[in-house]
């Protein structure tokens, strides 16, 4: 099961969102091939698309990868 929170982001997210949480999501998943095309595949999804959830699952990959990006993203969406 994809993680609230994360499916919540991935929704601002598809929505081309701007800003600091855009830039330090675009920045991570540069780093990550295949989270890096689902962020360009949830482009102007629906929060409810399965683009989306794929986009939450990424996100909970590249968290798990790196703990640092994962404290710097639950800090900016706490915002």
């Amino acid at each position: 099961m994809v993680d609230p929170i994360l499916l919540s982001i991935a929704g601002v997210l598809a929505t081309k969102a701007t800003g600091t949480l855009f830039d330090l999501v675009k920045s991570a998943f540069g780093r990550h091939r295949k989270a890096d095309l689902a962020l360009q595949g949830a482009e102007g999804e629906a929060p409810d698309s399965s683009a989306v959830t794929l986009l939450a699952e990424k996100l909970a990959e590249v968290e798990a990868a790196e703990p640092e990006f994962k404290k710097q993203l639950r800090a900016e969406w706490a915002k």
